[in-house]
């Protein structure tokens, strides 16, 4: 319960007692003194405690009022519970229960005005935490155009539990909550990732738009945002946000992966991150805080990555589409919506997979994506986009979009190795094919660089994949970069 501490000059017991005291001009004085606090009093209530002259006098009081904050006269409430002499009345203000208290003035430490702070422009390279959908530019739902890219992905639970050292979740030597995850490569220098992770992430949101995609397509992983119960880790979110805006990249951020603390199978070492949530409430407050933080700048979201089976989700068969469903789709979606109610929600399998739609539309998932998205990588993806639209028509959803979340092909030379040259004539093709292809409202390549992914920590592994469109040190940019350009710009 609040409390607001009154003042008076001393406690008589009664009126007369008080008015005995002084003679007849000193006690119309006082009556007139008397009216006129009462007066300022009511003032001071009507404006609901942001009276211009009461704010003048008393400028620490009611401090935060309109958000429920606290109500004190006084720097430390404490100090007067011996003082106070009398509980007037109680009552609530914005819903809150204040108690008001009568304290002798002597009592009184004093109260030292503070200048309101001014705002101050936000750095572009030191992310500020924000509340729920402010501080966030309002940008645009419309799509740019059908063209996007996947960013690298950010967490491979199956080998630890930390950011993907290549991805952009990683930290910095001696920063946040997994220093040194960082990859820095020797043989394979990427100056921008030794200049620092927020740095690199600024580079490859440049290369994204001015390869003249309108999307970007990343994971933003439950585990490495709400690192434990209720505590989270918005600083990287937040600076990919406010990036995405600066390029003019609508961002299609990817909600996956349970955290080790809320997992219903914390024990299963290799999947855990693959289960749902012990309680769907954990997931759901998560869901609708990220999507009410930043309503104001992102409009598409995605629930889970290929949850027919593989790495991300535990099973690919019914009994796993109906637990997704239970657990995942139907309660995020209404997560998503309590976060932003103009939200869309897009869900997809790792191909073409009907099979699965149907599971989850016999477990009541119909009505709880609003994009349904798929990925390719078999070179067919014309008559699988028709294969997914004949699925949408016989079940009564044909207007719905479909978005191919992930499309691409690894270079290869002629022996088989990954071919990390710029004379990549696998993707100049695959994205010739794709610049006339109709039926689908997205088109996100995977990925934007080649991949370096690594296990942590230390640092180790040495895979590589060359399925980007740039060179892994983020300079270097392909045939396939200026393929993308005559296209989709």
């Amino acid at each position: 319960m609040k409390r607001v501490y009154r003042f008076v000059n001393q406690v008589p017991k009664n009126i007369n007692d008080l008015l005995a005291q002084y003679d007849k001009k000193t006690r119309i004085g006082i009556l007139v003194a008397t009216v006129g606090v009462l007066a300022f009093g009511i003032i001071a209530s009507s404006a609901s405690f942001h009276n211009p002259l009461f704010n003048a006098l008393y400028p620490k009081a009611f401090s935060n009022a309109s958000t429920g904050g606290i109500f004190d006269l006084v720097p430390t409430a404490g100090q007067l519970q011996g003082n106070a002499v009398l509980v007037a009345d109680a009552t609530a203000y914005n819903g809150q229960a204040v108690q008001f208290v009568t304290v002798k003035p002597s009592s009184l430490p004093s109260i030292t005005p503070t200048a309101t702070p001014t705002s101050t422009p936000l750095p572009t390279t030191s992310p500020t935490p924000f509340p729920s959908g402010s501080g966030f530019p309002i940008t645009s739902a419309n799509l740019k155009n059908k063209w996007g890219t996947n960013a690298e992905p950010n967490m491979r639970p199956w080998h630890y539990n930390g950011p993907q050292p290549d991805g952009w979740f990683c930290d910095d030597a001696g920063q946040g909550n997994w220093p040194g995850s960082c990859l820095n490569d020797p043989a394979n220098p990427n100056p921008y990732q030794q200049s620092g992770i927020l740095t690199m992430i600024d580079r490859e949101m440049q290369l994204a738009a001015q390869s003249g995609v309108g999307l970007i397509r990343i994971e933003f992983d439950w585990p490495l945002i709400e690192t434990s119960k209720n505590s989270y880790d918005w600083s990287r979110a937040d600076y990919i946000v406010q990036e995405s805006a600066k390029y003019n990249l609508q961002l299609q951020p990817i909600l996956v992966f349970t955290p080790l603390w809320a997992s219903s199978q914390p024990g299963n070492t290799s999947s855990w991150a693959s289960f749902p949530a012990s309680n769907d409430q954990y997931w759901t407050d998560f869901v609708t805080k990220v999507v009410s933080r930043y309503k104001n700048t992102v409009h598409y979201w995605e629930l889970w990555n290929e949850p027919d089976g593989g790495n991300y989700w535990w099973s690919g068969s019914s009994t796993g589409a109906q637990d997704f469903t239970a657990h995942i789709l139907n309660p995020g979606y209404t997560a998503v919506r309590a976060g932003d109610p103009t939200a869309k929600v897009t869900v997809g399998p790792d191909h073409a997979d009907t099979a699965w739609f149907d599971s989850v539309y016999a477990a009541g998932g119909g009505n709880s994506f609003d994009i349904l998205s798929f990925h390719s990588y078999t070179n067919a993806q014309g008559s699988e986009i028709s294969q997914m639209q004949s699925w949408l028509n016989s079940h009564g959803m044909g207007s719905k979009p479909i978005w191919l979340g992930e499309i691409g092909v690894e270079q290869k030379t002629a022996s088989g190795a990954q071919d990390f040259t710029t004379n990549d004539t696998a993707h100049v093709a695959l994205l010739q094919n794709l610049a006339n292809q109709t039926g689908v409202q997205q088109i996100t390549w995977y990925t934007l660089r080649d991949e370096l992914p690594r296990n942590c920590c230390p640092i180790s592994g040495g895979e590589g994949n060359a399925w980007g469109l740039v060179q892994h040190n983020d300079t270097t940019l392909k045939n396939g970069y200026a393929t993308m350009q005559s296209i989709a710009h």
